[in-house]
């Protein structure tokens, strides 16, 4: 499991990836004021499932560069099109009774 941890001591970010045998599974996204994609795929080429904890701006900011986004299902409308200026995604609800696979490493 890989941990980036933001080079600015005031945001507090965690950002986490776990990576399994057939997916790896990216926890939050930060703020998104610095590219991500490039740093998750230097760590793995393996299909990436973005999953956000919550809506808060520091834990979604870099949720737009992934394909693949998750996210409870209360929250996954707000994401989908939170300001009349932010592009409309696709988030996937989900439940508490579903399991999201990476397979094992």
């Amino acid at each position: 499991m890989e941990s980036f941890e933001s080079a600015n001591p005031l945001d507090g970010c965690n950002i986490w990836l776990v990576v399994g045998s057939t997916a790896s599974l990216l926890i939050d996204t930060g703020t998104g004021v610095a590219p991500l994609a490039p740093l998750v795929s230097a760590q793995s080429n393996r299909r990436l499932i973005c999953l956000l904890t919550h809506s808060h701006y520091d834990h979604i900011g870099g949720a737009h560069e992934f394909a693949d986004r998750c996210i409870h299902a209360p929250e996954a409308k707000v994401l989908a099109d939170p300001t009349p200026e932010a592009h409309p995604g696709h988030f996937e609800s989900l439940t508490l009774s579903q399991i999201l696979s990476v397979g094992r490493e």
